[in-house]
């Protein structure tokens, strides 16, 4: 991970921050995104969990905001390239559906929604600068299947078609950092403050720790499932006795059981 001083933009983190602390550049850069005025905001989360099922399995939304004209939009800041990036939206669109209901919503009362990635490679290899995605009936175009989701993916690797030049300005700020508009020479200017911002500076360290202990906490149980594998291994093909296998394996029966505990 970066250290704090060179969080950008980019960075979950500092895209998060900056987003729901400054919700004038959040307007702006939605409005921005998808080409149009949104509502006033009446609502404004960072890192919004929804957990549906009975198990904990939800999702944690980067930047999710609510106006007053019955519309929410996801923001997502993505820097990996992910091939599954599609499902990855429509399993995003269905918890925001479900939550709605959750919150004792009628299917007729679903708000219109935009689930909004901005990627820093280009998620399908096009080299557009937006990917934008709506239900169509592919027999006739002119056939209704607007069900208010519109699913936009930005490429920051692109500056190609026909793009404002406040969008073309924003691409070049996510791909190459250089603050060129005023949005840009905005968000870049709150950067500068929150790297002065020592509670947010520590928050950061708190989660910087915690990575470095799961991330330990993971390569401990991965050894520990390959011993464990091994062992069961030799034990069911070669029909050896817990000893024998750990022997094979210059381990000792309690690391075995040790790393079982682990799994």
């Amino acid at each position: 991970m970066k250290k704090y001083e060179e969080l950008t933009f980019t960075d979950d983190f500092m895209f998060c921050r900056i987003m729901q602390y400054n919700e004038d550049i959040c307007r702006d850069l939605v409005e921005l995104i998808i080409g149009k005025k949104i509502g006033e905001i009446i609502s404004n989360d960072r890192q919004r969990p929804i957990e549906i099922t009975p198990d904990g399995r939800g999702v944690r939304m980067d930047v999710y905001l609510e106006d007053d004209k019955d519309t929410v939009y996801n923001i997502e800041m993505q820097n990996a390239n992910l091939k599954d990036l599609p499902k990855r939206a429509r399993y995003y669109q269905s918890m925001i559906d479900v939550d709605m209901f959750e919150r004792g919503g009628d299917y007729k009362e679903l708000k219109r929604s935009y689930i909004i990635f901005i990627n820093t490679r280009d998620p399908f290899d096009k080299k557009l600068p937006v990917y934008t995605v709506k239900n169509q009936c592919l027999e006739d175009s002119s056939v209704d299947c607007d069900d208010g989701v519109t699913k936009l993916f930005v490429n920051a690797r692109s500056t190609c078609g026909i793009i404002s030049d406040e969008m073309r300005a924003f691409l070049n700020y996510l791909s190459r950092g250089n603050a060129d508009s005023t949005l840009t020479h905005r968000i870049d200017e709150k950067i500068l403050e929150a790297k002065q911002n020592a509670g947010w500076k520590g928050e950061f360290m708190t989660l910087y720790e915690h990575y470095q202990i799961e991330r330990e906490e993971g390569r401990e149980i991965g050894d520990a499932n390959r011993l464990v594998v091994s062992v069961d291994a030799l034990i069911k093909s070669m029909k050896l006795s817990i000893e024998e296998a750990c022997k094979v394996l210059n381990v000792s029966v309690q690391e075995y059981n040790e790393a079982k505990k682990l799994i």
